[in-house]
């Protein structure tokens, strides 16, 4: 076989179509999608602050891989960056053993396109490609995952994923109906909302980010390591309100005394059942403020998901700031599937000596 991992071309749309039968055909869920090349065929980033560009794996006229390249830039250290994330991976190894040498050489081949790169999420480390990744001997992490309880009762009902234990729903259903989970829960949560009580901040949805947003992110930036750049520009195409890969989201604007301190971008869903049954959840995409504001705007978030009737809110932060806040709010950790992996460049990069986790502010929205 003659294998080339490259660029993406008008020529393999029919490819692309064969390649996804027989995904279907080998019972396969995952799919390749075609990427649109008029956007942006030189990956330039002054034309998109975020470029997505799709590369496969190609036997002659046969596609059997591809993987996105997403780049865009971090703020480290005082400085601008270009990185890169690995995402959407999907193989034909997954289905014919013949071709089980892809998955290795997309990765390789990614890394020499873009040295500093990176992989968010994947399901956790016990996926396929996240093995690969520590194969290969990338530094990897789990970016910490938050829930904090609104509505005991309607979480102790329906909470799917620790309900699947007979004992645990017996428990569940008595802690409920009795009212201990309510008063336990209240009782648990009493510091938070003591210590919230003379916090004053404003909160308020806007259609797009704008120059406030570049207020927000030119005081905060330099009080992080590092973090991807989240200025209003960077924003807008991330989180789009139109358009093919428009993204359903609250952007929240949040100030104090007249004073913008950050933003948070949070979505209300019911469609979470794998592990929250019904549930409304509200998820904290993403969030922005100086680190001594992070409790306030992250208090802030959570009052907002309480009006708009969340049962419970989910958050991942990595930085330690966001952590703290976090637990000051009484929000309880649980398991995260959200694996951090970096190559061996892009871990020198955001670490510096230090813990590229803790230092490294990463949430949801960065997947």
């Amino acid at each position: 076989m003659a294998i080339a991992f490259r660029r993406y071309q008008d020529s393999d749309f029919d490819a692309i179509g064969r390649f996804n039968r027989r995904m279907e055909a080998g019972q396969s869920p995952y799919r390749l999608y075609h990427e649109d090349l008029s956007k942006n065929p030189t990956a330039d980033l002054e034309v998109r602050p975020i470029n997505d560009s799709l590369w496969v794996t190609a036997d002659n006229d046969e596609v059997r891989g591809g993987t996105w390249l997403r780049e865009q830039y971090f703020w480290i250290n005082g400085e601008t960056h270009r990185v890169g994330w690995m995402k959407y991976a999907v193989a034909e190894s997954q289905v014919d053993p013949k071709f089980a040498t892809v998955p290795l050489g997309m990765v390789l081949g990614l890394t020499k396109q873009q040295p500093r790169l990176m992989a968010l999420g994947m399901g956790g480390h016990d996926a396929p490609f996240a093995k690969l990744l520590d194969a290969v001997k990338w530094r990897s992490s789990s970016v910490p995952f938050y829930f904090l309880v609104l509505r005991p009762f309607q979480v102790l009902r329906r909470l799917a994923y620790v309900r699947r234990r007979p004992g645990m729903r017996v428990a569940m259903d008595l802690a409920a109906w009795t009212g201990l989970g309510w008063l336990g829960h209240n009782v648990y949560r009493l510091p938070a909302v003591i210590a919230g009580a003379g916090r004053r901040t404003d909160v308020r949805v806007e259609e797009r980010f704008a120059p406030w947003a570049d207020d927000v992110w030119s005081r905060c930036r330099d009080e992080y390591h590092a973090l991807a750049v989240r200025d209003a520009r960077s924003l807008d195409f991330r989180f789009q309100s139109s358009g093919y890969d428009a993204v359903d989201v609250d952007r929240l604007r949040v100030s104090r005394s007249g004073q913008d301190v950050g933003w948070l971008c949070v979505e209300v869903t019911d469609g979470l059942a794998d592990h929250f049954g019904d549930l409304r959840v509200g998820l904290i995409l993403d969030v922005l403020a100086r680190p001594s504001d992070a409790e306030a705007v992250l208090a802030s978030g959570v009052r907002y998901l309480r009006g708009r009737s969340a049962d419970i809110v989910v958050a991942n932060f990595s930085h330690d700031a966001w952590r703290r806040a976090a637990r000051r709010l009484r929000f309880l950790s649980g398991p995260s599937n959200v694996a951090f992996y970096r190559s061996p460049a892009a871990d020198e990069l955001l670490s510096a000596g230090g813990d590229a986790l803790t230092r490294c502010h990463i949430t949801r929205g960065d997947d």
